[in-house]
């Protein structure tokens, strides 16, 4: 692809970004041996004429297009288009400079009228075709994202919106997604979005909703959590391997001097497998960050990224000193992060064993300091910390090969 990515590398000194990539993408999929022409070049990308030859001429220059003029036969049973370099190429050689269709002579091809044409140079034709052999390949894969307020969806939109547009559509249990289209470096995906309201339940019955009406392959559920952890920062990442539900046990009955207890019997959730490795993959690059929706210059950072386990319950935990908090750290004391719907959220998701799951989230406060970060915008700015994250892992993920078919 190095005609083309030269092109894309020094088109948007020309025409922009949207305008280069407009004009790439219409001649990677062009027919072999098309010519277009100009006009045509105008009325399907919507750039003005200027913007088409500035473009033309950059084609030319670093091997992308060359100039295929074409006349018209001048036999009027035939009226075929004939490149006119072809016919000039033959008079140069000494040959007679027919047409192709009907194999008679063009006498003077040069007193006749040519229309501009453009077509790709021989070697940017092999890299086009290589290109739609490649894509011939690809699946188109379904996923779906959820978050538990619409805060967290507005990051999700954002992200969506940068890769198309975006429509609205109801499913069948009253649930109004966000849908479109976004092209990962192996899957071109079909995309939903929706929040759920908050708490587990919620999250549970939205989730197995969303599975009924769209079958997706994966099914993401991305917003913001309260860090429990030193080292577990504000608009770090936190990818759920296992979710504990800290709130299930058994509160026994007081017995003869005996003022009773509670037996903690916390479930636990696990993401899917394959998806927490892609998680992995993920976190290694560091690409992610790119994708990162800044909210305030101010809350600007490197974040990390935590592959660990999340304590989720129906309770708002807002300080350490709190009967929760001591819950929380009896029954999952390796958590290092906690909210209310990632329990829910995979319990749901394990009940259909077609569809991964995973639970991203990302950090907006500490909980000695809720208020102080929700009022220097943690909160937005940690939801969108993990939509970066959760489409960098949709760009990256690659299916595993089915071997039964083999």
């Amino acid at each position: 692809m190095d005609r083309f990515e030269a092109f894309s590398k020094h088109g948007p000194a020309v025409a922009g970004e949207d305008g280069t990539k407009a004009f790439a993408d219409f001649f990677l999929r062009t027919s072999p041996g098309a010519r277009v022409e100009p006009r045509l070049l105008r009325m399907t990308l919507d750039l003005d004429a200027e913007t088409i030859d500035d473009l033309a001429r950059l084609g030319q220059k670093v091997g992308l297009l060359v100039r295929a003029d074409q006349v018209r036969c001048p036999y009027s049973d035939c009226d075929m288009p004939v490149d006119l370099g072809s016919l000039d190429e033959a008079r140069d050689r000494g040959e007679e400079a027919e047409c192709p269709n009907c194999h008679r002579t063009i006498e003077r091809a040069q007193s006749l009228s040519a229309a501009q044409r453009y077509a790709l140079s021989d070697a940017a034709a092999v890299e086009a075709a290589a290109w739609q052999a490649e894509q011939g390949k690809r699946p188109t894969l379904k996923a779906v994202i959820l978050c538990a307020i619409v805060d967290e969806l507005q990051q999700i939109r954002a992200l969506m919106e940068r890769n198309g547009a975006v429509a609205e559509s109801s499913s069948l249990d009253g649930a109004v997604y966000l849908t479109g289209d976004f092209a990962g470096a192996h899957v071109d995906w079909e995309l939903g979005a929706a929040f759920t309201k908050q708490t587990g339940s919620q999250a549970s019955a939205s989730t197995a909703g969303a599975i009924l009406s769209f079958s997706p392959q994966l099914i993401l559920y991305v917003g913001i959590a309260g860090s429990l952890k030193g080292g577990v920062d504000l608009g770090d990442v936190v990818v759920a391997d296992v979710v504990h539900d800290y709130e299930v046990g058994k509160e026994h009955r007081p017995e003869a001097g005996d003022a009773g207890h509670y037996q903690r019997r916390p479930l636990q959730q696990q993401s899917s497998f394959q998806l927490e490795q892609w998680a992995g993959v993920v976190k290694t690059t560091g690409a992610w960050r790119e994708r990162i929706e800044l909210v305030d210059a101010e809350l600007a950072s490197e974040p990390a990224v935590h592959i660990e386990p999340i304590a989720a319950g129906s309770k708002v935990v807002a300080n350490k000193d709190s009967h929760t908090f001591r819950l929380i750290d009896a029954a999952a004391p390796r958590a290092v992060a906690v909210e209310m719907e990632g329990a829910g959220f995979l319990a749901a998701v394990n009940r259909f064993p077609k569809t991964d799951g995973l639970l991203i989230r990302g950090i907006s406060d500490r909980l000695d300091d809720k208020d102080s970060s929700d009022l220097k915008g943690w909160r937005h700015q940690a939801a969108a910390n993990a939509a970066a994250f959760a489409f960098e892992l949709l760009h990256r993920y690659k299916p595993a090969e089915d071997r039964s078919a083999s």
